[in-house]
């Protein structure tokens, strides 16, 4: 970057209490250093330590409210970083802008590019990383090398990874010369997508010389903000730490106003209105001390006053600061505040000379008195010169200055000089086109053409929530053209509306769908029906199955909606509308036809019909499979294609999602090796086309193939990766999934407590989606979870609540999964109370339970074995959950003692484990075996199936079963080895071993057990 860069703003006090904060940003820059060893430390021994234990945070956002001084430490540490010889790249968000893609970036991308003295140079030596960056920088094309080809179409979904990895390239390049510090102020503001290229960003340069810094307005990002899950995420993966700023001092702010030399009367009401913010106490003192030396008896009334949305003590203090300015300079600020936080100034001189008598000397004198000032600061050269608002509070000050109608006026004049600069590119500049279109009160059908292809811009992007927010505004617009216009002269332009109209509602529907608000997307969806339903009558046979197929495709996109609330009797009803739509038009097969086969294979293995299931989805693989030769580029369309449209020309995505479902149907019984063929088929494929949403989908379930078979660390890269995926396309049914799967892994690498953390996050997410069937699953999972944990009440409550859910919901795994897991708490329960009555006999000195005790525990073995023995008839029970109930099922007969039956028992559950290679399963299996030999008086074969439990165990890093298999095999040898026998000091190592680790795992219940 520029060794001559301004960092920051002038006329400023020194800085006061905040030499701490201050020596933690400084001591961030030193983490590019530490974190090249840690790099190669790693690259030595990657199959050793994990990445996680040796990466140190390179981002680092500072939180806190408006005016603490966050930006502040941001600049002081820049100055810092400019100093050493780094590159200093700033950039801030504004709330205006917080919708439009990739708003935090376009700057310092183009500040990266346009540095000297290296840009020609990579400009010709990699046309191709700039050649993708023009989707934001579009003033590329004129910079690059004649001969670079244009960048191709590519699959939705693909122009995102595209872009991203040039981004990286670019970032990559850059620090090859000089480390770099990236500053980005005001996250609170960002769009979903910048926040998402933040986290990849970040997770990708891990180790490089560059660090990311942000600073956040906390208390006022939305509950569902996208940052909020991205950093708790990235927190978990070390790859970010936050600096929360707490006020300052009354002795701090002292310090800091002591320069204004105020009556100390002044000086209090100073430190009580500003509340330890710096930048309230600043302005204050600037009001107050700009006033007449006499002061009133109440110093407040110094300062004018005006009614705003800001604090009145802050909106008075920026009055004050106006107040310097001439009133052609306030004039011209307060209408460049509807520009948002920054703007060019090409656009404000068109602006301010389209409307006035100013000439561009005078727009550049009143300029450059905001710069004097320190209101406005100044950024690039040449003919790109913009300008940014000192204070993003002073933004929302000016603007809501404004009358309603000045406002309004302001923003069309700002839509029609921006629609002339964006003429042969609209799609760039739609966003903020749009957005001055709306707040102008524009006609409906200039908004619908700018909203629709701001959507089309943010969905091929994946951006899916900006898509949504464009489409919907585009949707009420036409709405509103075809409700004011004349329904009896269907003209030309009634056609096209309803035509648009249709294409919006898919669009939208799709959006709002993956997003996981099921019910708005369902209405949606009818919607469409009922709009295609009004179409003209066909007269051409091709066009009426054409349109056959796509009504069918679009009623199981509607049954989509029941599926996923477990309703199965709307979604096959659905379905059968679909078949007959298609029936009646004389379609007997075709894509429209695969999709039917594969929703029905997904209800029928909800309902635990495996082999009904996996008929229907080689139906529907085939009918995809034999669309593919078929499929032709026919024409590029300047929109993106519906997904109903892709399906109809033969999509390879499809047939990837149904390899998919074979993949899911072959763990359900079992057959992980052939489940994971599959899986890498659709990954191949999906990663071919590089569609980011179905790879998260795939890279979730190969995650949980590899959880079955106890391989963590491959289970934890492909659940990283996923949700990685997940997160930047804001696909919420699938990130609740990730986090149950990794809340899984937790538990069985024995952290309880992040095993919770993550299983309740889950919950929370499944309850936004209204998803009934993860909804008691996952309560499942957490009972398991506080089961371990010894917190036997709060697991039956969760039980309770999936088994309530499952018969709700008519789902026999549901049912089946839930009644496994009250077996289990049936027996923790039998234990428990074995527990009590032995603390209560070593207290009252009896030596053996009453006859009220031994009926407790006998009754909560006969409820846990007649739990199991019913769960275990259902034909429905995926094999892993039929495995652990075989395996309960097998302790309750020892527990009764009942041995030759729990051998047998436990012998069975053993070769079922290997056949479905749960390997995890087949330790325990092992361990359980241990102790029923030991019980029936054969130790030498009761230690072998210890040893052999305990060396998998171990291996996979199962801590908490490690420590239960020790406890039981510490109890086989005190039985069977006298004290003088090295075997019993063994014994009370292990039990040493087993309480140190149970402790580690926050398992209580363990501990208690093994002491």
């Amino acid at each position: 970057m520029n060794s001559k860069i301004t960092i920051g703003r002038s006329h400023r006090n020194p800085l006061v209490g905040r030499s701490s904060e201050l020596e933690t940003l400084r001591q961030l820059l030193f983490v590019p250093q530490r974190g090249a060893k840690a790099m190669l430390i790693s690259q030595k021994n990657a199959s050793a330590i994990p990445l996680d234990t040796l990466r140190k945070p390179q981002c680092m956002v500072v939180m806190g409210e408006a005016g603490i001084g966050k930006t502040r430490l941001a600049e002081e540490t820049s100055r810092e970083a400019h100093e050493r010889g780094w590159a200093v790249a700033w950039s801030r968000s504004y709330a205006q802008e917080s919708t439009i893609p990739y708003r935090l970036w376009i700057e310092i991308l183009r500040g990266l590019i346009n540095s000297d003295p290296w840009q020609k140079q990579e400009l010709i030596q990699h046309p191709l990383v700039y050649s993708r960056l023009t989707a934001l920088l579009p003033e590329l094309y004129d910079q690059l090398p004649g001969t670079t080809a244009a960048p191709s179409r590519q699959h939705p979904g693909q122009e995102q990874q595209s872009l991203w990895e040039a981004i990286l390239e670019l970032f990559e390049l850059a620090i090859e010369r000089t480390p770099m510090l990236v500053v980005l102020d005001d996250l609170q503001w960002a769009d979903t997508s910048s926040c998402e290229l933040l986290a990849y960003l970040v997770r990708r340069l891990s180790g490089f010389p560059i660090v990311f810094l942000g600073t956040c307005r906390e208390i006022e990002m939305a509950p569902k903000h996208p940052l909020r899950p991205l950093i708790a995420h990235m927190q978990r993966e070390h790859t970010i730490t936050t600096l929360q700023l707490q006020p300052l001092t009354d002795v701090a702010i002292s310090t800091l106003i002591s320069s204004a030399q105020l009556p100390e009367k002044v000086q209090q009401d100073i430190r009580k209105q500003a509340a330890g913010n710096p930048f309230f106490a600043e302005e204050l003192a600037y009001s107050y001390n700009a006033t007449s030396t006499t002061l009133p008896a109440n110093p407040t009334q110094a300062v004018r006053k005006k009614s705003s949305s800001l604090p009145r003590s802050i909106a008075a203090a920026l009055d004050q600061r106006m107040s310097k300015l001439s009133r052609d300079c306030q004039q011209l600020l307060g209408n460049a505040a509807v520009l948002g936080g920054s703007f060019e100034f090409s656009l404000i001189r068109s602006m301010e000379i389209s409307n006035s008598a100013n000439d561009e000397d005078t727009i550049l004198d009143l300029l450059d008195e905001a710069l004097q000032s320190g209101v406005l600061t100044e950024e690039g050269r040449g003919a790109r010169i913009s300008y940014h608002f000192w204070q993003p509070l002073l933004v929302s000050h000016l603007y809501d200055g404004l009358s309603a109608t000045k406002r309004a006026q302001l923003h069309r004049r700002a839509a029609a000089i921006l629609r002339q600069s964006y003429a042969n590119r609209e799609s760039e500049g739609a966003a903020t086109i749009t957005h001055h279109l709306v707040e102008g009160g524009a006609e409906p059908q200039q908004i619908v053409r700018y909203a629709t292809l701001a959507g089309d811009r943010a969905y091929a992007l994946s951006a899916y929530p900006e898509a949504e927010r464009y489409y919907r505004i585009a949707t009420e617009n036409v709405q509103a053209a075809l409700a004011a216009s004349d329904h009896s002269n269907q003209d030309a332009s009634f056609q096209e509306n309803h035509a648009n109209l249709a294409y919006l509602l898919e669009q939208l529907g799709e959006c709002i769908r993956i997003q996981g608000n099921y019910e708005e997307a369902r209405r949606v969806y009818e919607q469409l029906l009922q709009e295609r339903g009004s179409r003209p009558h066909l007269t051409s046979p091709a066009e009426t199955q054409r349109e056959a197929q796509i009504d069918a495709l679009l009623l199981s996109e509607v049954g989509w909606t029941w599926y996923y609330a477990a309703d199965y009797g709307h979604t096959r009803q659905y379905c059968k509308r679909g078949e007959q739509v298609l029936r009646d038009a004389g379609v007997g097969g075709g894509p429209a036809w695969a999709r039917l086969y594969f929703q029905q294979s997904y209800i029928l293995w909800q309902e635990g019909k495996y082999d009904e299931a996996l008929h229907a989805a080689n139906k529907a693989l085939q009918g995809f499979a034999e669309m593919l030769p078929e499929q032709r580029p026919h024409h590029v369309t300047v929109a993106p294609l519906t997904r109903t449209r892709r399906t109809l020309e033969g999509d390879p995505v499809d047939v990837a999602r149904t390899h998919r479902l074979l993949g899911v149907l072959a763990n359900s019984v079992g057959k992980l090796t052939e489940s994971l063929t599959h899986m890498n088929t659709a990954l191949a494929i999906l990663e071919e086309h590089n569609h980011k949403r179905e790879v998260a989908h795939v890279s979730c379930n190969v995650g949980y193939i590899h959880l079955q078979k106890a391989e963590h660390e491959e289970a934890q890269s492909f659940l990283r990766r996923s949700l990685t995926l997940a997160e930047q396309i804001g696909d919420l049914p699938l990130t609740a999934v990730i986090y149950s799967n990794l809340g899984i892994l937790a538990a069985h690498t024995g952290d309880l407590p992040d095993a919770e953390n993550w299983l309740r996050h889950s919950l929370t997410l499944a309850e936004q989606s209204n998803d009934q069937v993860y909804l008691s699953t996952f309560n499942v999972e957490l009972a398991t979870v506080y089961q371990d944990q010894g917190r036997l009440s709060e697991a039956c409550t969760c039980i309770c609540r999936a088994l309530s859910i499952g018969r709700a919901i008519h789902n026999s795994p549901c049912i089946g999964i839930a009644s496994i897991a009250l077996g289990n708490l049936r027996i923790a329960q039998a234990l428990a109370s074995q527990e009590e009555q032995a603390a209560q006999g070593k207290e009252t000195g009896s030596a053996s339970p009453s006859t009220k005790q031994q009926d407790q525990y006998r009754r909560y073995l006969a409820r846990a074995g007649k739990t199991l023995q019913r769960a275990l008839t259902f034909d429905s029970l995926e094999a892993e959950a039929r495995n652990r109930g075989q395996l309960a099922s097998a302790q309750v007969s020892l527990l009764q003692g009942d041995t030759e039956t729990a051998h047998l028992q436990a012998l069975h559950a053993l070769k079922q484990a290997r056949q479905y290679e749960l390997t995890w399963l087949v330790a325990r299996s092992y361990s359980l075996l241990g102790t029923i030999l030991s019980a029936r008086g054969q130790p030498q074969e009761a230690y072998q199936y210890f040893e052999q439990a305990l060396q998998i165990f171990r291996q996979c890093g199962m801590r908490l079963e490690t420590a239960r298999t020790l406890h039981n095999y510490a109890l086989a040898l005190l039985q069977h080895k006298d004290k003088a026998e090295p075997g019993h000091q063994q014994a009370l190592d292990y039990l040493q071993e087993a309480f140190q680790i149970s402790r580690s795992c926050h398992a209580p219940l363990a501990e208690r057990t093994i002491l």
